[in-house]
């Protein structure tokens, strides 16, 4: 029977230091009730104002454009 190497063991995972580890990784798995990312309140006003605002913007250059061309 010829002879064959013994297969390598697997690699185990580093553990990262301590400069480049996140804060949240070390505090471990997050809690079940905050795992679902929600879209916070503020960017969900952001977003409105901006799509209101850009909305605005447009109806005004089109006013000009409207008006300028009679």
């Amino acid at each position: 029977m010829p002879e064959t190497e013994p297969s390598p063991a697997p690699a185990s995972p580093v553990p990262a230091s301590p400069s480049t580890a996140s804060p949240s990784a070390a505090a471990g798995p997050a809690p079940a009730r905050h795992r679902e990312a929600k879209f916070p309140r503020a960017h969900a006003f952001r977003l409105f104002v901006y799509l209101a605002g850009g909305h605005l913007f447009a109806a005004f250059l089109w006013l000009l454009f409207a008006l300028g061309g009679k």
